[in-house]
């Protein structure tokens, strides 16, 4: 089953950009600068308030409660096959025509860009060299799931299931040796502090 799908004039088709043939052929799909929606968003400072230590009976199970968590999980009639599903992301994916990236920082910084759902992983490893104060070896997870890795490669943001938003947390690999702050000075100025 093949199915088709618009993209906005200039920027090619999922299945064009993908192809290794013509790739160094077509132009990158890219936002204008005031489109990108750039901002970054310092941790909230709060103050440390002592955690409540609860008795054990407050963690014991009622009869009832044991009764809902041994009822058998039930599962779908029908199973769908991947690629319906694949099918089903890129009508879906298709609709959006850019994606919001939020890049968490060990701090709890956070740095929020809205990228092209054709552009690729690369571009994001990009953006994040050119934001870092320092030359520093880290690697991008997703915050959710099963935390996978994304890697620095050609995959577009819509085959990475991005679209039409991710949280994404950078990880150090010296995370001790690097000073803060992590991001240029004319970012932090951009800065404002999270409520």
């Amino acid at each position: 089953m093949s199915i088709k799908w618009s993209t906005p004039p200039g920027i090619p088709s999922v299945t064009n950009y993908d192809n290794k043939i013509g790739k160094q052929d077509l132009p990158k799909p890219t936002l204008s600068p005031n489109e990108y929606n750039l901002q970054v968003i310092l941790p909230k400072i709060t103050p440390i308030v002592p955690v409540q230590s609860y008795p054990d009976s407050f963690y014991e199970l009622t009869p009832n409660e044991v009764k809902i968590l041994m009822q058998p999980i039930q599962k779908p009639d029908h199973l769908i096959s991947k690629s319906y599903q694949e099918d089903q992301r890129i009508i879906r994916n298709s609709k959006y025509k850019k994606t919001t990236i939020k890049i968490k920082f060990p701090d709890n910084t956070e740095l929020i860009r809205c990228f092209h759902p054709l552009q690729i992983a690369h571009d994001i490893y990009n953006f994040i060299d050119e934001s870092l104060r320092l030359k520093i070896k880290y690697a991008l997870k997703l915050s959710t799931g099963k935390r996978d890795l994304i890697k620095n490669d050609e995959q577009t943001l819509a085959k990475l299931n991005l679209v039409p938003g991710a949280i994404l947390l950078i990880v150090f690999e010296d995370y001790k040796s690097v000073e803060k702050p992590y991001l240029k000075e004319e970012l932090m100025s951009l800065a404002i502090q999270k409520k």
